[in-house]
Protein backbone atom coordinates (compact mmCIF):
# COMPACT_ATOMS: atom_id res chain seq x y z
CA UNK A 1 0.00 0.00 0.00
CA UNK A 2 1.65 3.52 -1.24
CA UNK A 3 1.93 6.15 2.06
CA UNK A 4 1.67 9.38 0.53
CA UNK A 5 2.94 10.84 3.34
CA UNK A 6 6.32 8.57 2.98
CA UNK A 7 6.29 9.65 -0.59
CA UNK A 8 6.58 13.23 0.58
CA UNK A 9 9.69 12.47 2.91
CA UNK A 10 11.75 15.50 1.88
CA UNK A 11 9.58 17.75 2.26
CA UNK A 12 8.56 17.01 5.52
CA UNK A 13 11.98 16.84 6.87
CA UNK A 14 12.35 20.44 5.46
CA UNK A 15 9.38 20.79 7.35
CA UNK A 16 9.62 19.12 10.75
CA UNK A 17 13.48 21.05 10.82
CA UNK A 18 12.22 24.09 10.37
CA UNK A 19 8.79 24.60 11.84
CA UNK A 20 7.43 21.21 13.88
CA UNK A 21 10.80 19.95 15.56
CA UNK A 22 10.87 22.76 17.99
CA UNK A 23 6.98 22.01 19.23
CA UNK A 24 7.76 18.49 19.28
CA UNK A 25 10.46 19.14 21.24
CA UNK A 26 8.41 21.01 23.81
CA UNK A 27 5.67 18.13 23.31
CA UNK A 28 8.15 15.49 24.86
CA UNK A 29 9.34 17.62 27.55
CA UNK A 30 5.72 18.48 28.88
CA UNK A 31 5.36 14.10 28.47
CA UNK A 32 6.48 13.35 32.51
CA UNK A 33 5.96 9.65 33.62
CA UNK A 34 4.41 11.07 37.07
CA UNK A 35 1.96 13.57 35.14
CA UNK A 36 -1.35 12.17 37.06
CA UNK A 37 -3.12 13.61 33.94
CA UNK A 38 -1.17 11.13 30.69
CA UNK A 39 -2.29 7.50 29.85
CA UNK A 40 0.62 5.64 29.44
CA UNK A 41 1.02 2.31 28.29
CA UNK A 42 3.02 0.04 27.39
CA UNK A 43 7.21 0.38 29.12
CA UNK A 44 6.78 3.57 30.83
CA UNK A 45 10.51 4.18 30.84
CA UNK A 46 10.70 2.69 27.48
CA UNK A 47 13.39 4.07 24.70
CA UNK A 48 10.85 4.98 21.65
CA UNK A 49 8.23 7.32 22.96
CA UNK A 50 4.51 7.24 20.86
CA UNK A 51 2.25 9.59 21.12
CA UNK A 52 -1.31 9.38 19.50
CA UNK A 53 -3.74 12.42 18.93
CA UNK A 54 -7.09 9.86 19.10
CA UNK A 55 -10.49 10.33 20.09
CA UNK A 56 -13.33 7.91 21.11
CA UNK A 57 -15.29 8.05 18.24
CA UNK A 58 -12.65 7.72 15.38
CA UNK A 59 -12.98 4.72 13.47
CA UNK A 60 -9.51 4.66 12.44
CA UNK A 61 -8.30 4.84 15.97
CA UNK A 62 -10.41 2.27 17.07
CA UNK A 63 -9.45 0.24 14.10
CA UNK A 64 -5.78 0.65 14.77
CA UNK A 65 -5.62 0.52 18.52
CA UNK A 66 -5.93 -3.54 19.07
CA UNK A 67 -2.55 -3.96 16.50
CA UNK A 68 -0.63 -1.33 18.01
CA UNK A 69 -1.72 -3.07 21.35
CA UNK A 70 0.31 -6.25 19.82
CA UNK A 71 2.95 -3.79 19.07
CA UNK A 72 3.12 -3.01 22.90
CA UNK A 73 3.08 -7.02 23.40
CA UNK A 74 5.92 -7.66 20.73
CA UNK A 75 8.46 -4.77 21.96
CA UNK A 76 9.20 -3.65 25.53
CA UNK A 77 10.96 -0.68 24.22
CA UNK A 78 7.70 1.36 23.28
CA UNK A 79 6.12 3.61 25.61
CA UNK A 80 2.29 4.80 24.06
CA UNK A 81 1.09 8.13 25.59
CA UNK A 82 -2.62 8.76 24.76
CA UNK A 83 -4.14 12.64 23.86
CA UNK A 84 -7.65 12.66 23.96
CA UNK A 85 -8.25 15.49 21.07
CA UNK A 86 -12.39 15.18 20.85
CA UNK A 87 -12.91 16.67 17.37
CA UNK A 88 -16.63 14.90 16.87
CA UNK A 89 -18.75 17.07 18.99
CA UNK A 90 -20.20 17.37 22.30
CA UNK A 91 -20.54 13.06 23.13
CA UNK A 92 -16.64 13.08 22.41
CA UNK A 93 -16.09 15.65 24.73
CA UNK A 94 -18.00 14.12 26.78
CA UNK A 95 -16.36 10.77 26.74
CA UNK A 96 -12.91 11.53 27.10
CA UNK A 97 -13.99 13.56 30.18
CA UNK A 98 -15.70 10.69 31.44
CA UNK A 99 -12.65 8.73 30.90
CA UNK A 100 -10.49 10.84 32.53
CA UNK A 101 -12.48 11.88 35.50
CA UNK A 102 -12.49 7.58 36.02
CA UNK A 103 -8.65 7.83 36.72
CA UNK A 104 -9.43 9.34 39.68
CA UNK A 105 -10.13 6.28 40.95
CA UNK A 106 -7.57 4.71 39.58
CA UNK A 107 -9.95 3.57 36.80
CA UNK A 108 -8.61 5.39 33.25
CA UNK A 109 -7.49 2.47 31.59
CA UNK A 110 -10.77 0.58 32.35
CA UNK A 111 -12.71 3.11 30.57
CA UNK A 112 -10.25 4.13 28.11
CA UNK A 113 -10.04 0.12 26.75
CA UNK A 114 -14.27 0.00 27.36
CA UNK A 115 -14.59 3.21 25.28
CA UNK A 116 -12.27 2.43 22.64
CA UNK A 117 -14.30 -0.98 21.91
CA UNK A 118 -17.62 0.36 21.39
CA UNK A 119 -18.08 -0.09 17.50
CA UNK A 120 -19.82 2.99 15.84
CA UNK A 121 -20.80 6.32 17.11
CA UNK A 122 -21.72 6.80 20.67
CA UNK A 123 -24.18 8.55 22.99
CA UNK A 124 -24.20 10.03 26.10
CA UNK A 125 -26.43 7.01 27.22
CA UNK A 126 -24.15 4.63 25.37
CA UNK A 127 -20.85 6.07 26.68
CA UNK A 128 -22.56 6.10 30.58
CA UNK A 129 -24.08 2.29 30.01
CA UNK A 130 -20.20 1.15 28.18
CA UNK A 131 -18.81 2.55 31.44
CA UNK A 132 -20.94 0.56 33.67
CA UNK A 133 -20.66 -2.55 32.02
CA UNK A 134 -16.63 -2.47 32.52
CA UNK A 135 -17.36 -1.96 36.81
CA UNK A 136 -17.28 1.46 36.57
CA UNK A 137 -19.33 3.52 38.86
CA UNK A 138 -20.32 6.34 36.90
CA UNK A 139 -22.34 8.66 39.36
CA UNK A 140 -18.72 8.65 41.72
CA UNK A 141 -16.89 9.66 38.13
CA UNK A 142 -19.48 12.34 37.88
CA UNK A 143 -18.49 13.73 41.07
CA UNK A 144 -14.69 13.52 40.29
CA UNK A 145 -15.61 15.35 36.72
CA UNK A 146 -17.12 18.05 38.95
CA UNK A 147 -14.54 18.53 41.27
CA UNK A 148 -12.10 18.07 39.03
CA UNK A 149 -13.43 20.11 36.18
CA UNK A 150 -10.93 22.80 35.45
CA UNK A 151 -8.08 20.18 35.34
CA UNK A 152 -9.33 17.66 33.16
CA UNK A 153 -10.90 20.45 30.90
CA UNK A 154 -7.32 22.11 30.81
CA UNK A 155 -6.10 19.12 29.71
CA UNK A 156 -8.28 18.50 26.64
CA UNK A 157 -7.90 22.34 25.87
CA UNK A 158 -4.13 22.12 25.62
CA UNK A 159 -4.25 18.99 23.63
CA UNK A 160 -6.52 20.55 21.42
CA UNK A 161 -4.05 24.20 21.16
CA UNK A 162 -0.67 21.58 20.80
CA UNK A 163 -2.77 20.15 18.17
CA UNK A 164 -3.47 22.76 16.55
CA UNK A 165 0.11 24.10 16.71
CA UNK A 166 1.17 21.16 15.24
CA UNK A 167 -0.95 21.42 12.29
CA UNK A 168 -3.07 18.42 12.71
CA UNK A 169 -6.41 18.34 10.51
CA UNK A 170 -7.68 15.23 12.40
CA UNK A 171 -7.31 11.32 14.45
CA UNK A 172 -5.40 9.23 14.42
CA UNK A 173 -2.09 11.53 14.59
CA UNK A 174 0.76 10.25 16.03
CA UNK A 175 4.81 11.47 17.24
CA UNK A 176 7.05 8.64 17.10
CA UNK A 177 10.50 10.11 18.83
CA UNK A 178 11.05 12.95 17.31
CA UNK A 179 9.05 12.72 13.83
CA UNK A 180 5.49 13.63 13.44
CA UNK A 181 3.17 10.98 11.36
CA UNK A 182 -0.21 12.85 11.08
CA UNK A 183 -3.71 10.79 9.64
CA UNK A 184 -2.08 7.07 10.31
CA UNK A 185 -4.44 4.46 9.25
CA UNK A 186 -1.73 1.37 8.92
CA UNK A 187 0.29 -0.14 11.41
CA UNK A 188 2.99 -0.83 9.10
CA UNK A 189 3.40 2.40 9.33
CA UNK A 190 3.98 3.18 12.38
CA UNK A 191 5.83 -0.19 12.69
CA UNK A 192 8.27 1.73 10.30
CA UNK A 193 8.38 4.48 12.43
CA UNK A 194 9.52 2.53 15.50
CA UNK A 195 12.31 1.31 13.52
CA UNK A 196 13.51 4.05 12.38
CA UNK A 197 13.41 5.79 15.81
CA UNK A 198 15.81 2.82 16.68
CA UNK A 199 13.85 -0.19 17.99
CA UNK A 200 13.14 -2.89 15.33
CA UNK A 201 10.10 -4.77 15.72
CA UNK A 202 9.49 -8.62 14.84
CA UNK A 203 6.85 -9.34 11.91
CA UNK A 204 3.41 -9.23 12.65
CA UNK A 205 2.24 -13.17 13.56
Amino acid sequence: MTNPFLNRRDLLTVALSSVFLPKITEAKEQLREDHPMWAVFGNTKGSVTIVEFFEYQCPNCKKLHPQLEELLKDNKSIRLIMRDWPIFGDTSVYASRMALAAGYSGQHEQAFGALMKVPGRLTLKRVDETLRAAGIHTDRVRDALEQNFDTIQGRLDHNAAQAKSLGLAGTPAFIVGRELYPRVTDIDTLRAAVDKSGSRLPAVR
